[in-house]
């Protein structure tokens, strides 16, 4: 599992960004490139654009359409949820088991990219760390 979504899912993402009057086609933003804009939408609601470069933001698995268009599925941001509580579980542990340190670097490898193990303390509590780093960017994207 990765936190690039598949180029078919990436390529219907931006399709429904094409098609968006939001869309910007020369700098292939939603809104004012990096700063985003204000809008009103056909609600009356205030809703802002997030100003981001579409190509890169829609293979991210957990990126969204700030108007709701498109973005991660239920079952995907519970599987993020549980791998965050097991990783802040390990986090506050004395001792981890062998299936445990699996299960962490299996995490690592997805969510950071790297892979790696170690059966070092300190260094599994810095691993913890940059998951969990990892993680609370993805949720904020």
């Amino acid at each position: 599992m990765s936190l690039i979504v598949s180029r078919d899912l990436q390529k219907a993402r931006i399709r429904i960004c094409e098609a968006c009057p939001h869309f910007r086609s020369k700098t292939r933003t939603c809104g004012k490139p990096v700063i985003g804009e204000w809008i009103e939408t056909a609600f009356k609601e205030k809703k802002k654009l997030c100003g981001c470069f579409m190509d890169a933001k829609s293979q991210l698995k957990f990126g969204s359409c700030p108007l709701g268009m498109w973005g991660p599925t239920e079952n995907e941001i519970q599987d993020l949820a549980e791998k965050e509580t097991f990783v802040k579980s390990m986090s506050r542990a004395q001792r981890v088991s062998n299936k445990e340190l699996d299960r962490i670097y299996s995490i690592y490898k997805e969510v950071v990219g790297d892979s790696k193990k170690s059966n070092c303390p300190p260094c599994i509590k810095e691993d913890l760390k940059k998951i969990l780093i990892k993680i609370k960017e993805t949720k904020n994207d």
